[in-house]
């Protein structure tokens, strides 16, 4: 889990996708995206300490945006407000650093998982969310999903994951593959619904928040199915 600062981990854990295999080997030998395996930080090619516009138009095409119409939403810097909400609800809910997810029971019983937990980690929090009262789990004051979330799944599934993550953190590159295969299970059987959610540390992380505002544009110009196809190409997945 990784943090501007320190890190607190608190107890408790837990918490369908759209397919992008096809374009992510064109992205990567397009634009060299890689995380290193040591947990070092993205490599946009941009040079320095910033995402260039050009680079991430790059990912647009390769996701079948208009470039164009991408950078100039990414010029304008509109979508910085929607990402700098979602990162005020992350300290809200007590994220102290990524990735950090809630997983919410039908009966409102919530449970954090503080940080990249394995994937039999999450499967049994998920199990247990399942099956819980109201009055299990804790007591966590995030914002509840509503249409402008970016879900991933049904909106009627009885457990749903609101993650809050950074697209230049390496361990939420991790969790996202580990969420990748939970919706491949659960999400398919209707079981659990995904949200994501900007938390860009930029003190560490300084491309986090313009690909966040990308990933925004992504979804302005092309609806969810391109907010989640850029979410899998930035990460790898």
């Amino acid at each position: 889990m990784e943090e501007e600062n320190t890190i607190t981990v608190q107890k408790g854990i837990n918490p369908y996708l759209v397919p992008a295999s096809i374009i992510i080997a064109g992205i990567i030998i397009a634009i060299a995206v890689f995380f290193s395996s040591s947990g070092g930080g993205l490599d946009l090619g941009g040079g320095g300490d910033t995402v260039g516009s050009a680079t991430l138009q790059t990912v647009a095409n390769a996701i079948d945006l208009d470039e164009e119409e991408f950078k100039e939403c990414l010029d304008s810097g509109k979508m910085a407000s929607v990402v700098l909400k979602d990162e005020q609800d992350a300290l809200a809910a007590g994220a102290q650093g990524t990735p950090f997810s809630v997983v919410i029971s039908q009966s409102g019983a919530m449970f954090v998982i503080p940080g990249a937990l394995p994937v039999d980690n999450v499967k049994s929090i998920i199990d247990q969310a399942l099956s819980a009262k109201s009055t299990d789990g804790e007591k966590v004051n995030i914002r509840p999903i509503d249409d402008k979330d970016h879900l991933l799944g049904e909106k009627g599934a009885p457990v749903k994951i609101v993650e809050y993550s950074d697209y230049e953190c390496p361990f939420c590159k991790q969790f996202h593959l580990t969420m990748v295969d939970i919706m491949k299970t659960y999400g398919e059987e209707g079981k659990v619904a995904w949200a994501y959610r900007h938390f860009p540390l930029k003190q560490i992380h300084p491309n986090a928040q313009k690909l966040a505002e990308g990933a925004e544009c992504a979804n302005e110009l092309g609806g969810q199915e391109k907010f989640w196809e850029y979410t899998n190409a930035i990460f790898g997945s």
